[in-house]
């Protein structure tokens, strides 16, 4: 009797170890899965705020390119040519301004949080043992 219940016991061990060995192999394809997930999520908001950057970037670019032209206007042009220039210059800016506050302003700090929801549950079966006696 002793016997049987020890053979018993050990082949429970080795369901044991194998299940075990199943469990591990799931949870690390469940990992991987998730920091799959989150490389592509975190690749997709760094390239949105590099886009975002290089975009606000090439608009200080511009305005500065104005700025500068308006000072080579004024040494060059008459008085009422340059505040015409300088009028335009100044609507030409008001433009910028507004898209930049239309656009890319109202994308700056939202949803770039990245977080992890739930966890993962180890649950554990029981087994009956009866002892015959």
């Amino acid at each position: 009797m002793l016997k049987k219940e020890l053979d018993k016991i050990n082949g429970d061990l080795v369901e044991v170890h194998k299940n075990s060995k199943q469990v591990i192999e799931e949870i690390y394809k469940k990992h991987l899965t998730a920091l799959e997930k989150l490389q592509k999520v975190t690749d997709g908001k760094i390239h949105r705020l590099q886009s975002m950057q290089m975009e606000v970037q090439r608009q200080i670019n511009q305005l500065q390119y104005g700025e500068d032209f308006l000072k080579i206007q004024m040494r060059q042009l008459e008085p009422i040519e340059y505040l015409q220039s300088y009028k335009r210059h100044v609507e030409y800016r008001k433009d910028i301004l507004k898209q930049q506050k239309d656009g890319v302003t109202n994308m700056i700090g939202k949803s770039f949080e990245i977080s992890v929801h739930g966890d993962i549950v180890i649950e554990e079966g029981q087994k009956n043992y009866h002892h015959n006696q």
